[in-house]
C-alpha cells in the first residue's frame, strides 16, 4: 500500500467518524422523541421550525420513512412530503414534513387558506381565499366534497406530480344538503357518481386522431376527473368520471389527455369545416 492509498483510507475512516458524530449529535438531542404511525413506533428527531407549520425528521438509517406517511408524536401529526437527500453519505435520514391542522376522520391532512383581503376604489373590500388541502394521495377525487371545522368546500383541482405520495388541493367554498350532513366537525362526502353517457354527435372517438367540427360536444370518460389539454378549448362539463368540451373556432387542433381502465389516454382532434 502507498502512501496516497494509506491517506484516502485514513480519509474515508475519518469522514466515517464525522458521520457518526453527526448522527449522535442529532439523535442526542432534546428533539428526540419516539414517533408513531399506528402500527410501528421508532426513535427520530423532529425538528419543528418556530412558529411555522413545516418542520424535519431525522431517523436513524434503517428506519426509512415514505411520503405521504402521518406519523404522530405527542398529539402532533406530521405528514411525510419528501427526503431530503444529502450527496454525503450519513448514518440518517432527514425528511421534510408539514405540521397537520385538521383530521379529516380516515387521515390527517395540511389545510392552508392564503386569505388576503383587497380593497377595491376605497370603498368595497374583497375577500381572496385560495385554499388549498395536502394529504396522502389516492384519497380524494375531483368534485369531492370536505367539510373542515363545519365550513365545506369542493375539490376543483389537484397536483399528485409534484411531489409523488402526497396531492395537493385546490378547494372552493362550497355546500352540503342535509342528506350529506354528519355529527362530525369535519368529514368527507363522496358523490353519487354515475356511468357518463357518451354523446358524441355520430363522432367516433374510438380513434385517437380524429378530425371535428368546431363547437361540437365531445364527451371522453376518464377516471379521478383526470383531463389534460394543449390548447385552449371550452370545458362544458368535468366530473371525476367524465369531461365534455368543445374546440372553439380558431383552435386549429388539440391533444387531450384521459384515464381509462388506469391507463392514459391521448386523443388529437383537429378542426374540420
Amino acid at each position: 500500500m502507498n502512501s496516497f492509498e494509506r491517506f484516502k483510507n485514513k480519509q474515508k475512516r475519518r469522514d466515517s467518524a464525522v458521520e457518526h458524530v453527526n448522527a449522535r449529535f442529532v439523535f442526542n438531542a432534546y428533539n428526540t422523541t419516539v414517533i408513531t404511525d399506528g402500527q410501528t413506533e421508532i426513535e427520530a428527531a423532529v425538528v419543528s421550525q418556530q412558529e411555522k407549520d413545516k418542520g424535519y425528521i431525522y431517523t436513524h438509517f434503517q428506519d426509512t420513512l415514505v411520503p405521504g406517511q402521518v406519523w404522530e408524536t405527542k398529539n402532533l401529526h406530521y405528514l411525510i412530503v419528501e427526503e431530503i437527500i444529502n450527496i454525503k453519505d450519513t448514518d440518517y435520514h432527514k425528511y421534510y414534513a408539514l405540521l397537520c391542522n385538521v383530521d379529516l376522520g380516515i387521515t390527517w391532512g395540511y389545510f392552508r387558506s392564503n386569505l388576503s383581503i383587497k380593497e377595491e376604489q376605497e370603498t368595497v373590500l374583497i375577500s381572496r381565499q385560495n385554499p388549498t388541502l395536502t394529504i396522502p394521495s389516492a384519497i380524494l377525487e375531483f368534485e369531492d366534497k370536505i367539510v373542515l371545522q363545519n365550513r365545506p368546500w369542493i375539490i376543483q383541482e389537484y397536483d399528485s406530480i409534484s411531489q409523488p405520495g402526497v396531492t395537493i388541493y385546490s378547494l372552493k367554498a362550497s355546500t352540503v344538503s342535509k342528506e350529506e350532513e354528519q355529527s362530525s366537525a369535519s368529514y368527507i362526502v363522496k358523490p353519487d357518481r354515475e356511468d357518463p353517457v357518451i354523446v358524441t354527435d355520430e363522432i367516433d372517438i374510438s380513434d385517437t386522431e380524429k378530425g371535428i367540427g368546431f363547437e361540437i360536444p365531445i364527451t371522453l370518460a376518464t377516471q379521478g376527473g383526470y383531463f389534460k389539454y394543449d390548447a385552449p378549448i371550452n370545458i362544458i362539463k368535468r366530473t371525476g368520471t367524465f369531461v365534455t368540451f368543445k374546440l372553439p373556432f380558431g383552435v386549429e387542433e388539440v391533444h387531450v389527455s384521459v384515464k381509462q381502465n388506469g391507463e392514459i389516454i391521448t386523443y388529437h382532434y383537429y378542426g374540420v369545416n
